[in-house]
């Protein structure tokens, strides 16, 4: 076996997409982050890649590529597409705010018209972690500014489901920004 039967394989595994997907959520990424983690496989020695498709543990050793070049902040991929350009001089984002006293943000800025380019590319960056049906709704009410009703009229799903659906990504954003002053 070559190490192109290996990158072929991969490449043309159809569940390989589903995983990427599943663990990123940024659709626009998919096909760099794919492309990227079968360049970071290449760059493995051969009689690994042997050894773990034989023992039929290549898929699994591939999702936690794709896994560690996505979530990792040290990967090359995220330093490369993830980080590159998403994140302002003037905001810090945070898993955990608690610790912070100062942390404040003004709510109305999410719930008025987003003007500030570097906000946008600021949330943009914290919606890429959460759930991609959410980040969806939520974009439609506050980027394309869809009422409630035009949003669950569109997807089909109940009013209060949706609200609470935006509410719970709104809620995550401002748990996630610490202005700094």
């Amino acid at each position: 076996m070559t190490m192109n039967d290996i990158l072929t394989y991969i490449h043309k595994n159809k569940n390989v997409d589903g995983w990427i997907y599943t663990i990123s959520k940024r659709r626009d990424l998919i096909g760099d982050l794919k492309q990227h983690c079968i360049l970071e496989l290449s760059k493995e020695d051969l009689p690994k890649l042997v050894r773990l498709y034989n023992s039929g543990d290549l898929e699994k050793y591939f999702v936690q590529l794709i896994r560690n070049q996505y979530n990792s902040t040290s990967s090359s991929f995220f330093k490369e597409y993830v980080n590159s350009g998403f994140w302002s001089k003037d905001f810090v984002i945070y898993d955990d705010l608690s610790q912070y006293e100062d942390t404040i943000f003004d709510t109305e800025v999410i719930d008025t018209e987003v003007k500030n380019k570097d906000l946008v590319r600021l949330i943009e960056a914290i919606l890429m972690r959460a759930d991609p049906l959410k980040v969806d709704l939520f974009r439609m009410k506050y980027f394309e500014h869809k009422s409630y009703n035009e949003i669950s009229n569109y997807y089909g799903i109940n009013y209060q489901v949706v609200r609470n659906k935006i509410r719970s990504v709104r809620d995550f954003v401002i748990d996630s920004i610490k202005y700094k002053k």
